[in-house]
């Protein structure tokens, strides 16, 4: 005889606050380990291990590139996130430099400086007038830490204004 048991759960507004930001966290970190692990088998015929996914998410990435800037102020969980990223930040010897969120990493040659006019989504790489080929995302990253570095050692505000 098989039995079945049935549960309702009623979670006040702190709770849901919390399952959302868990799952949410949960999901998005699904979804990047299940990329990947796709990428690798249809690319290379291979398959990863758990502990291979695991390494890959140690992710050194920009929380704000998830995240944009309105929806984090907008909350006081987005404001929390913040924080917590700071401080996290300075247990691993890190520090969060704002950078401004239009500025034109992709499109800016991160070896002489050049900008492209317009540079759709869609065009993963482009070459710069000074004959450097560039990957969009490797580009803008460079393009970020050197902004990154330059308002650090200019002294400015490390964090954003609170307002």
């Amino acid at each position: 005889m098989k039995r079945a048991y049935r549960y309702r759960f009623y979670p006040n507004q702190e709770q849901v606050e919390n399952l959302a930001r868990t799952f949410g966290c949960v999901r998005y970190v699904y979804n990047r380990a299940l990329a990947e692990r796709h990428r690798a088998w249809v690319g290379e015929q291979r398959r990863i291990s758990h502990a291979e996914t695991d390494k890959m998410l140690w992710w050194s990435g920009t929380w704000s590139e998830i995240v944009p800037l309105p929806a984090r102020s907008r909350t006081r969980r987005g404001r929390s996130c913040g924080r917590m990223l700071e401080y996290k930040a300075g247990w691993y010897g890190r520090t969060v430099i704002a950078v401004d969120r239009w500025y034109p990493s992709s499109k800016t040659c991160s070896s002489c400086g050049a900008q492209v006019e317009s540079l759709p989504l869609n065009i993963r790489g482009w070459t710069c007038r000074c004959g450097v080929v560039h990957d969009r995302d490797v580009n803008a990253a460079r393009n970020l830490l050197a902004v990154g570095l330059t308002v650090s050692a200019c002294g400015d505000g490390v964090r954003p204004p609170r307002s």
